[in-house]
């Protein structure tokens, strides 16, 4: 990251290593990344990609994320599909419809507030 907070608002494809914190506010975004202490995302359809997320808060819809390991997550959007190969510390959803796997287990129980998610 050029910065300790990077904010990505055009749909594109971008690519990132370490960073601190990063916020998706537009639509169609692509990230892939290496670590992110802290990823924020506002938009609907985000697709990203990476190894070790440190706190995410989803806010918006039909994002996919396919990456290792997740500190804390907190969906508050619908029809979100988060897959970590490794574990997920902390979960808890808000919304709709979203459906959350870790290869390893989450660590804590999961707090579902929601209809329809998958948590597991």
């Amino acid at each position: 990251c050029r910065t300790t907070a990077e904010e990505y608002g055009a749909p594109g494809n971008y690519v990132v290593g370490d960073c601190g914190t990063v916020t998706l506010e537009g639509s169609g975004i692509r990230l892939t990344f290496v670590s992110i202490a802290e990823l924020v995302i506002r938009g609907d359809g985000a697709d990203v990609v990476g190894d070790d997320l440190g706190s995410v808060e989803i806010e918006g819809q039909a994002t996919e994320f396919s990456v290792t390991t997740i500190g804390d997550l907190v969906i508050r959007g619908e029809d979100n599909v988060v897959v970590a190969e490794s574990t997920i510390g902390t979960v808890t959803v808000q919304g709709n419809g979203n459906v959350v796997s870790a290869g390893d287990g989450i660590q804590t129980p999961p707090v579902d507030n929601g209809l329809l998610n998958e948590i597991g």
